[in-house]
């Protein structure tokens, strides 16, 4: 009986996205050429504070190595675990419509692997979806650009 009210009383909860990411634009347009941007932005990936490498690298589209991240809360009770997410980013660069030899639109999209615990692999369970980790990166992207004077 009492493993049954444990049962009935189980929750996910969901990762916290941080509050000023969430709404950050996935897509910008810079005052760029396509190549410099990807040159640009490929420095920025692969160096401090953001520090990702690059896995693939074709035709204006980048795809990082794969970063931890704190997963859902699952609990039953007031036994419970937090599972393991990793999350990696698509950043495509390319021309942009209105002048597309000095204007770049650069957009970041996120894949989100879930599970657990390490007796499962990466990819058994269904995908999640995390847009805010998309926006956060897009965010931080457009910071570092910003900061070392980029574009």
């Amino acid at each position: 009986m009492v493993l049954v009210m444990l049962v009935a009383f189980g929750c996910r909860t969901e990762p916290s996205a941080p509050a000023d990411s969430s709404s950050f634009p996935t897509r910008h347009t810079y005052n760029v050429p396509p190549k410099t941007l990807l040159e640009k932005v490929k420095g920025v990936i692969t160096s401090a504070p953001i520090n990702l490498p690059i896995e693939t690298e074709q035709e204006g589209r980048m795809v990082t190595g794969w970063q931890s991240q704190t997963g859902a809360r699952v609990s039953v009770g007031v036994a419970g675990r937090t599972w393991q997410e990793r999350t990696r980013y698509t950043i495509t660069i390319a021309p942009a419509w209105d002048d597309p030899n000095n204007k770049s639109t650069i957009e970041v999209a996120e894949e989100t692997q879930q599970r657990p615990h390490e007796k499962y692999e990466w990819g058994s369970l269904e995908p999640v979806r995390r847009p805010e980790r998309a926006a956060e990166m897009a965010q931080r992207i457009d910071s570092e650009l910003a900061r070392s004077g980029k574009p």
